[in-house]
């Protein structure tokens, strides 16, 4: 399987909610309505990505990312596959992370997890994150993973 991100649309945002509600993600993240996705993309820095299959053109899920410039980090807010257990998902973390480092001028990729998502804390430990703190949030307990990304793209002139 070969797996790209590319840039969502407004006119994905219903599948976005459709994806969250039928995979088995509401124990994990807060569901958005198709309104809630419309809304949320419209915010400064945030960033919808399609996870598709590029030999069928299928979309596969899809990810949420939200960059500060100031910080020079990228968050993925979410990330939500059709199928889980295949390893789209891992795969779909070197996509997400070269897309980063192709297009935004970021230094640091960061994302939290909830404590027993066990699933999702093995493919971001595949993916080279690393865990840096633990936080309490409304939906609970969550790790702050962390990974360090396009240093080794940056050229220092002396």
């Amino acid at each position: 399987m070969h797996i790209a991100v590319v840039k969502g649309s407004i006119r994905d945002c219903a599948s976005y909610a459709e994806l969250e509600t039928s995979s088995g993600y509401d124990a994990y993240i807060e569901p958005y309505s198709t309104q809630e996705h419309l809304a949320e993309r419209c915010k400064p820095g945030v960033l919808y990505l399609n996870i598709i299959d590029t030999q069928s053109d299928g979309q596969l899920g899809f990810a949420c990312l939200v960059y500060s410039a100031a910080r020079q980090t990228v968050e993925l807010r979410r990330i939500v596959v059709k199928t889980p257990n295949q390893g789209i998902g891992q795969l779909a973390m070197v996509a997400i992370e070269d897309y980063v480092i192709t297009y935004l001028p970021a230094t640091r990729l960061w994302l939290d997890v909830l404590v027993d998502n066990s699933r999702a804390i093995s493919v971001y430990h595949k993916a080279g994150f690393q865990p840096v703190e633990s936080r309490v949030t409304p939906l609970g307990e969550v790790f702050i993973f962390e990974k360090q990304i396009g240093v080794q793209n940056q050229c220092h002139h002396g």
